[in-house]
């Protein structure tokens, strides 16, 4: 075991050297040297290989017993010159190893996470993945945790995905953000952390995260899609987001996943055509929504605020729900009134199909199996 875990450091030690071309210098200086001092002391002062390998050793270890010292000019010369390239040479010697030391923990540090990381990714059911860590898909991500959900981000964008881990860091996931001024909604606190790497942003927040392209196959499939309840396809442009689209409707068939939900992000209206026939199940125009956001605030400027305090996680104080209703479920035939008493949630819409629905129904109202309610709660 000791052989081998010696061999497994070695290689590692071989494959730091590969990478780093200065370490070259840090082994080869140090032994050269010695040699040269070595040599210099035999020919000036006429000592022994013996006498001058040892005052060699400790005037460049800086230890100085003095037993030894030079008695020519030349060879004090010589070695006042000595033994300022020494003090060089030892000290780049030493912060290389040291960094070669700090490079394997960091190293170590990293495959438990990984490891740990993939474990994880292997035991989730019934989760979100989310392509995209900008701001849209900040909002989502934020979202999804305050309900509980388990969520895969997959972003490729080093910054991208630290400005999203370093915002769910600063982040009260009960429901309140760090300030609740809007226009500081996606502006983390970044001057102590510009160089938190991800892996530790992500072992602060225990959000489970995948920096990989995820318009390739096999970045969802990491992501466990054959699992997954719902994919968010959130990133900045149509195109890629029609890839995402497009992998993952494919990779459900193949992985018989028919339940996964497809949720896209449409940046041009011309898209939405497109993105619908590779497979999404629903597509949000962020300046739709923009757009009916202005005119509410036009004509219902009350009801305008009152949205918008709704959407934003720290000033919200109702949550939208939808609850299934089975044959063997409790709400199965009792009144919309008698949910409300019992659960304290109230009945907005019942939806008996995709196309056919009851809004707002009368409280005597009984809930039939089958069907589908859109309730509202208050929140504490």
């Amino acid at each position: 075991m000791n052989a081998q875990t010696n061999s497994q450091r070695f290689k590692h030690f071989r494959k730091w050297i590969r990478t780093r071309p200065d370490s070259y210098f840090a082994l080869i200086l140090v032994p050269v040297l010695i040699l040269v001092g070595t040599v210099a002391y035999i020919l000036i002062e006429r000592w022994s290989l013996a006498d001058a390998l040892y005052a060699t050793v400790v005037t460049v270890t800086t230890v100085g017993y003095g037993d030894f010292t030079p008695v020519t000019p030349a060879g004090r010369i010589f070695t006042t010159f000595f033994i300022l390239a020494a003090v060089g040479v030892v000290s780049y010697a030493i912060s290389t190893l040291a960094a070669f030391v700090i490079q394997r923990q960091k190293d170590r540090f990293a495959a438990k996470m990984q490891e740990r990381k993939m474990k994880q990714l292997a035991g989730l059911q019934n989760h979100v993945i989310l392509c995209g860590g900008g701001a849209v898909g900040t909002a989502a991500i934020i979202e999804l945790r305050r309900t509980k959900v388990p969520v895969v981000l997959v972003e490729s964008n080093i910054e991208a995905l630290r400005t999203a881990l370093l915002f769910l860091r600063d982040a009260n996931f009960d429901g309140k953000l760090p300030n609740s001024d809007a226009a500081e909604y996606f502006t983390p606190q970044i001057s102590d952390d510009e160089d938190a790497s991800p892996m530790e942003l992500a072992a602060e927040t225990g959000v489970l995260y995948l920096q990989e392209d995820p318009t390739q196959d096999r970045t969802l499939v990491r992501a466990g899609l054959s699992r997954a309840r719902a994919l968010i396809a959130a990133l900045d442009t149509d195109k890629d987001n029609l890839f995402v689209v497009l992998s993952a409707r494919q990779l459900a068939e193949q992985t018989h996943n028919s339940r996964l939900q497809i949720i896209s992000r449409l940046v041009d209206e011309n898209n939405r055509g497109k993105l619908h026939a590779a497979g999404a199940n629903r597509i949000h125009s962020l300046d739709m929504v923009g757009g009916v956001q202005m005119a509410l605030s036009a004509v219902h400027p009350e009801m305008s605020e009152f949205w918008q305090r709704f959407l934003q996680p720290q000033n919200r104080r109702i949550q939208f729900e939808t609850m299934a209703v089975s044959p063997e479920s409790e709400l199965a035939g009792k009144t919309v009134a008698q949910i409300r008493a019992e659960t304290g949630k109230v009945v907005v819409i019942i939806r008996h199909s995709q196309t056919e629905e009851l809004l707002l129904p009368e409280p005597d109202t009984p809930v039939q199996p089958g069907q589908t309610l859109i309730v509202l709660r208050l929140t504490q």
